[in-house]
């Protein structure tokens, strides 16, 4: 997003939890006209509305849904989101998301309330997987509705 512009939406990413286990993330490194910067103030990662710096010599964790449902909620999944940076600056990092066997069943006593509509007990980590990833899926509106 240029200098001085403001398209309407402050994040990289909107508030999100993952989906897996736990989820590895290292310090983040920022660019504008490739070129390596200093972060831009206000941006970067955060969870409950709380900036979280990572060292460059520290990996972080955020807690999934899966950790929170095998747990029975002993672990609470990691709210979060990326507020983005304005006038061209680019954002790296990288994100090592831990998972179970696709094959695992999975059971819960405490469910979340959010994950009413995708968790059944009895259901393994693939389909949770597969149920989990399609509310992000694009879904194009028809032009002619019946």
């Amino acid at each position: 997003v240029p200098e001085g512009k403001d398209d309407g939406n402050p994040n990289w990413c909107g508030i999100h939890r993952d989906q897996g286990l736990f989820t590895g993330l290292i310090a983040p490194m920022y660019k504008k006209d490739r070129q390596v910067v200093d972060k831009p103030d206000g941006v970067g990662l955060y969870i409950r509305n709380q900036e979280i710096k990572v060292p460059d010599d520290v990996v972080i964790f955020q807690v999934g849904e899966v950790a929170d449902l095998l747990t029975n909620q002993g672990v609470i999944a990691t709210d979060h989101h990326v507020k983005k940076a304005y006038g061209s600056h680019e954002r790296y990092s990288f994100a090592l998301f831990f998972a179970v066997d696709d094959n695992m069943r999975m059971y819960s006593e405490r469910v979340d309330p959010q994950y009413q509509s995708r968790f059944k007990n009895g259901m393994t980590y693939k389909e949770w997987t597969e149920v989990s990833l399609k509310r992000y899926a694009y879904q194009e509106e028809s032009k002619n509705p019946q």
